[in-house]
């Protein structure tokens, strides 16, 4: 996979080896083939020493840190959701992801209780990390002025 994996002919990235590694796993068990741990964990530690050897030759694969999102990104993004309660829905995840700084999943994770209405705005209750190990709140309120101010505690 990590030579010639790609149908373009060019390995994979470790961690995109690695998925493709335990996807294998679950097909090949459902297909009534007997994968042990162990020869799950074999095939991981060759993985790493692989991908370590990568790291060596100075060769980095993958996408790379993604682009950040910027304000005229999110006006093409409003554009092209249909005018419709879906469309508005969507706005309203994409505007206040962007306001609290989430990665792209989290605004996905919402559930109704994590909203909770504040005298001038929202309290949105935030699962921080991929590995969702801490929640912060990001406060959407409307400051004095007039303007959307937002913070997190």
């Amino acid at each position: 996979m990590l030579r010639e994996g790609q149908h373009n002919g060019r390995g994979y990235a470790p961690s995109s080896a690695g998925t493709r590694l335990a996807a294998a796993v679950v097909a090949l068990r459902e297909r009534g083939a007997t994968v042990s741990g162990d020869d799950q964990g074999e095939a991981r530690k060759a993985l790493e020493g692989l991908a370590v050897k990568l790291l060596q030759a100075g060769e980095r694969r993958g996408r790379g840190q993604a682009v950040g999102a910027d304000v005229d990104g999110l006006y093409a993004i409003a554009r092209s959701c249909p005018d419709t309660l879906t469309g508005d829905r969507d706005k309203a995840l994409v505007f206040t992801g962007f306001h609290y700084a989430s990665r792209s999943q989290d605004p996905a994770g919402l559930l109704t209780g994590d909203v909770t209405l504040h005298p001038r705005g929202l309290v949105i209750a935030v699962l921080t990390g991929k590995t969702k190990h801490s929640v912060r709140n990001a406060k959407l309120v409307q400051a004095r002025t007039g303007q959307t101010s937002g913070s997190c505690a």
